[in-house]
């Protein structure tokens, strides 16, 4: 799914050969700073107040009992409290009746719960780029149409399951347009020559995918709020002038130009902080949650233990589309990671903070299998019902409950966040999601990721000549 839809994530590649992997090992921050110049200082006072946890919660984007759950320390993506300050007043006119917008849908079906998160994302990707009010208007109704859960709120994503993504509702913007007399146009992006898209106060689209050039998936709105930071600056948005004593540090970076001047690092800044906005919990939503979490998995267990290392095994049909790593190969990435976090802390190999307990989510019976024999890790999942067929999780909902499956799935992303550090295939949407908020909105971008995809970048293939374990 992500393929198809133009989705870009900057990966690197990671050694299969544990030995000379683990001895080789160099620990970076957050990946998505691997594109700073060599002039940008990650001890400066200023990087560490961009990047500080924030000092209250932000309504919703906690599943936990309460907003408590928001950790106190740890270290935030760039500027991620200021961004999404920035898009929720931009959502939130004063004025409804005078502001601009993108009426934004795409299909009912085909899409798992992260890509239809991912699309609405784009959706609001596109109407910023524009200058406008993003408004869901419908798209993974698969998801909500039939589901008990939203009965009395509404089928749209943004009245079941998140908090509305602006104060002005769908119909609050479509009232008075149409073609009958009187009425003003709403017409359809590609209906109009873009020369011409300011004449009108409503726009819809339908096409919700990335950018064909993804550099341009970022909007000039948010450039000031990276200016200053560690991302190269998109074309056209411009940077501050960099201070006279940079002259030093410059000639360095014209002798590594592998990812420098990229400006898809700033594009994935972006997209972090678009899915963190969208992801924001209804009351119900997350009473619901709470209660579905007390029946799948163990009521004692109130957070995971620090140190639990997460890890997501999507299987199903995935195999369609992105390259797949078996039950063992994903064991030796965790056995990878846990020696590289204490190599990382001046130690020898001993965790660095990292216990051997895994959190492990996955529709697989026969990887939860797997890893439930494992004797030397203590295996954490959820007792829900899970299949080994190669089907979609869209094929395995229409036959069940679909509230109890939704609920399952926003209980295993909610442990999957406790976790401390994470194994994954980023070609899967849901890795994505769980590395998105992690580092907004859970304070832990910098913790460790160890991305299963050993390189493989949308539109192009990129290696480094040493190993790597992401943070």
């Amino acid at each position: 799914m992500a393929g198809k839809h133009g989705l870009f994530y900057a990966v690197f590649i990671l050694c299969l050969n544990l030995s000379p992997y683990v001895s080789a090992v160099k620990v970076y921050r957050s990946f998505l700073y691997r594109g700073a110049s060599t002039c940008y200082r990650f001890d400066s006072a200023h990087h560490k107040n961009a990047t500080k946890c924030p000092d209250s919660a932000t309504p919703g984007a906690y599943l936990g009992s309460s907003d408590e759950e928001r950790p106190k320390d740890g270290k935030q993506l760039y500027n991620s409290a200021l961004a999404q300050r920035f898009i929720f007043r931009h959502q939130n006119p004063a004025d409804c009746r005078a502001a601009r917008f993108l009426v934004a849908e795409f299909d009912e079906e085909g899409h798992g719960i992260g890509s239809t998160i991912h699309m609405m994302s784009f959706g609001l990707t596109r109407a910023l780029t524009l200058g406008r009010v993003f408004v869901h208007a419908g798209g993974g109704a698969i998801w909500t149409r039939d589901n008990r859960l939203c009965a009395v709120t509404g089928w749209r994503w943004d009245q079941c399951i998140f908090l509305p993504f602006s104060q002005c509702t769908l119909e609050e913007v479509m009232a008075g347009t149409g073609t009958g007399a009187g009425e003003e146009e709403a017409p359809y992006l590609d209906q109009v020559d873009p020369s011409r898209w300011h004449e009108y106060r409503v726009l819809r689209t339908k096409h919700l995918s990335g950018d064909p050039v993804p550099a341009r998936d970022f909007p000039p709105l948010l450039a000031r709020l990276i200016a200053r930071g560690p991302f190269p600056m998109p074309p056209g948005a411009g940077r501050e002038a960099a201070p006279a004593a940079a002259a030093a540090c410059a000639a360095a970076d014209a002798a590594d130009r592998r990812h420098l001047g990229d400006p898809l690092w700033a594009v994935q800044w972006w997209r972090a902080q678009s899915t963190a906005y969208l992801v924001r919990f209804q009351p119900h939503f997350r009473a619901a949650v709470r209660e579905q979490r007390k029946r799948v998995f163990p009521p004692e267990i109130d957070v995971l233990p620090p140190g639990t290392i997460g890890v997501h095994v999507r299987r199903g049909d995935k195999s369609r589309e992105s390259p797949d790593v078996d039950d063992a190969g994903y064991l030796r990435q965790v056995e990878a990671l846990y020696a590289a976090a204490g190599r990382g802390r001046g130690g020898q190999g001993g965790g660095g903070g990292l216990t051997r307990t895994i959190f492990l989510s996955t529709e697989d019976s026969a990887t939860a299998e797997f890893f439930q024999g494992l004797t030397n890790w203590t295996v954490l999942l959820t007792h829900v019902e899970r299949y080994h067929e190669e089907v979609s999780p869209m094929e395995f909902a229409a036959a069940r409950d679909l509230g109890t499956v939704v609920l399952n799935d926003f209980v295993n992303l909610d442990l999957a966040l406790q976790c401390d550090a994470w194994v994954g295939l980023l070609s899967s949407n849901w890795v994505r999601l769980i590395h998105e908020l992690r580092s907004v909105y859970r304070c832990k971008a910098d913790n460790l990721f160890y991305d299963s995809r050993f390189g493989h970048m949308w539109g192009e293939q990129t290696f480094i000549d040493d190993p790597a374990l992401f943070r």
